[in-house]
Formats: C-alpha cells, structure tokens, sequence
C-alpha cells in the first residue's frame, strides 16, 4: 500500500515542475530590426504641449539616451517646472519607463523603488524620426511629441516675465 501511495504521490508531484506545455525557446532570440530601429529612433530630445483634463496645459521636454536613461522637464500653465530622471524602453510595441526621482537645483532626490506608481507602460501608436505619439496603457492618455535639437528649450511666456 506504501508503494502505491508513493508511486501516485511521486506521479502527481512530477506534473506539478512543468507549469506550460507551450515549447519556447532558451534564449532570448536577437532584436529585430525593427526594434532596433524603433530603439534608435527613440533617442534624442522631444517635445510635447498638451491641454490638460483640469483645463490649463503642459509642457515637457524629454530626452532619452542610448544607456536607457531619460531626463524629463515639465513646465505647468502656472509657469512652475519640474524635472524628473528614470529608465526607458521599449519591447513588442511598448514603450516604458520607470520614475527614479528629481532633480531639483542640480541635486537628485531619490523616489520609492518598491512605487508601483513610478513605472508607467505605453502603446506606440506611431514613431517616425519627427513624431511620436503613444496612448497611456491604464489612462488612455495620448500623448503626442515632436523631435527637437538637444539644446531645445522651453519658450519664456508672458506669465514667465
């Protein structure tokens, strides 16, 4: 009786490790070209100004580098700015990225890593070397951005005088 039970127990716990039937591949296959494309097409400076929900507007200059890093500026209808520092990418048609903190007179101040709110995950809905637009996964947010010279800056406005 103890063998029986052992062999229906071993015979149970051994399906138990095999968790998909779905044959896969052992190592991550190359980047396409496309994504390639799309990864390099990515880096450079951007701009985007938008209306807000709760009237008003934003605007943002971002650049992205080639290490994965990105540096954000914001400018609000209030003429107040803030800057913010994280990781990028992009996989299967989405883009990515993960908050890290600010900036604030050229010091870094760190934001909570175990945040779920500091990582955001976008669909591309279309990238080409001028434009970028791209809808908030859990929002629906579009956003849409224009690419700039590197040493694009934010125009003074009235409000700023």
């Amino acid at each position: 009786m103890r063998a029986i039970l052992l062999a229906l127990f071993m015979a149970v716990t051994g399906c138990l490790t095999i968790t998909s039937n779905e044959p896969t591949d052992l190592v991550k296959p190359d980047l396409t070209e496309g994504s390639k494309q799309q990864w390099n097409l990515m880096i450079g400076s951007w701009y985007g100004k938008q209306p807000s929900k709760n009237g008003g507007h934003s605007e943002w200059i971002v650049n992205r580098y080639a290490d994965g890093t990105y540096n954000i500026k914001f400018k609000f209808a209030d003429s107040s700015q803030s800057e913010e520092v994280g990781e990028w990418g992009i996989s299967g048609g989405i883009y990515f990225s993960i908050f890290k903190g600010w900036l604030k007179k050229s010091q870094f101040r760190p934001a909570d890593p175990a945040d779920p709110y500091n990582r955001d995950a976008y669909d591309i809905l279309s990238l080409t070397e001028d434009a970028f637009s791209y809808r908030h996964r859990e929002t629906g947010d579009v956003y849409r951005v224009i690419k700039v010279a590197n040493d694009f800056r934010f125009t003074p406005s009235t409000d700023d005088k």
